[in-house]
């Protein structure tokens, strides 16, 4: 079976790690990536344009680029 790849973004470190922990006690996700930011995860995907995740957990109150002004360029990057 095939599991399904789950990318998170959250500024809170202690929120970050729980979720991640919780998560990789399922057996059918996988965590792909873990950002601390919408900027850095922009950013890998400039260097790895054809990652892929079939979920991402996104905060909307980030430092930097908040998660609703992300949205957009996400779909963007992933679209191309």
């Amino acid at each position: 079976m095939k599991k399904i790849s789950l990318s998170i973004i959250e500024d809170n470190k202690v929120i970050r790690d729980n979720v991640s922990k919780f998560i990789s006690f399922h057996e059918e996700f996988e965590i792909a990536a873990v950002h601390g930011t919408a900027d850095s995860f922009l950013a890998s995907l400039v260097i790895s344009p054809s990652f892929r995740c079939d979920i991402l957990l996104l905060d909307i109150g980030l430092p930097g680029t908040s998660g609703i002004d992300a949205i957009p360029r996400i779909l963007e990057k992933c679209r191309s």
